[in-house]
């Protein structure tokens, strides 16, 4: 009899488990095509609504040990660091941007001259997060929490009205 019960509970926390890893995983898809339509829906408008990311300076590694991961947390840096330290170094003498400026087609141009950079890659973020509800057997018997937050991020190309 002891052996039925134990073999039960056993039995119970591993369908409970599976149940909730198969919430998990519907809940995460929900959230990537969400994030990818709100993404996608913003790159063929023929201006997009501005999405601006923050200029990162370094990344400290959190308590998980590994990099670019959701603990780790982040130093701000700004426009005109970018502007000095990445974009500056395309020339060598500040006269050389008359050059560059002259070419027809000259991407580095406008990265040069506009006051948000970021603006120029043309990249816009969608995003989307769902709270998904914890089985109370896997609350009591593995994880002691009542939900769980599911979050995500994506980042696509405008392609300025072309489609």
């Amino acid at each position: 009899m002891i052996e039925i019960i134990v073999g039960l509970v056993a039995m119970v926390v591993l369908i409970s488990g599976l149940i909730q890893i198969v919430s998990f995983t519907r809940a995460q898809t929900d959230v990537i095509i969400e994030a990818r339509e709100m993404a996608g829906e913003m790159a063929f408008q023929d201006m997009p609504i501005s999405a601006f990311a923050g200029y990162i300076q370094d990344i400290e590694v959190g308590p998980d040990g590994r990099t670019y991961s959701s603990d780790d947390t982040t130093t701000d840096a700004d426009a005109s660091l970018f502007e000095a330290e990445i974009v500056g170094q395309l020339v060598s003498q500040s006269e050389e941007w008359d050059t560059l400026d002259n070419l027809p087609t000259s991407p580095f141009s406008s990265l040069h001259e506009s006051d948000v950079p970021f603006t120029e890659f043309g990249l816009l973020r969608g995003s989307a997060s769902a709270s998904v509800p914890t089985d109370p057997a896997v609350r009591h018997l593995l994880y002691d929490a009542a939900e769980i937050e599911i979050a995500c991020e994506v980042w696509t190309t405008w392609t300025r009205g072309i489609y």
